[in-house]
């Protein structure tokens, strides 16, 4: 047995490992539930990249109820098209724009 389970095991507690193979088609389903807006993650703190390095700590401080997104692009205005449609110039695939999210 592991030095791992046999601390779990120790301290009344149960651990167990578990292994996830990538699925990109599940990613796609789980991405448009939330886009329909039938889940929404719960999101702690937005911050941009530059502080990448105070995201890390506020994760690491384990006092975080949601997840810390980390923004690379702001876009403050969408230029709309005459018949009223964004025209964005950054493909759909990258929106809303983060690199990370820890925790």
């Amino acid at each position: 047995m592991s030095r791992g389970k046999n601390l779990a095991r120790a301290s009344g507690v149960r651990a167990t490992m578990i292994g996830v193979k990538p699925d990109g088609q599940r990613l796609a389903d789980i991405g448009k539930i939330i886009d329909d807006g039938k889940l929404r993650p719960l999101v702690q703190a937005v911050l941009p990249l530059e502080q990448a390095k105070e995201a890390l700590e506020l994760s690491r401080s384990r006092h975080v109820a949601g997840k810390i997104v980390l923004t690379i692009l702001t876009i403050t205005s969408v230029p709309i098209t005459e018949d009223g449609e964004e025209k964005l110039s950054i493909p759909r695939k990258f929106q809303p724009l983060h690199l990370a999210s820890f925790n």
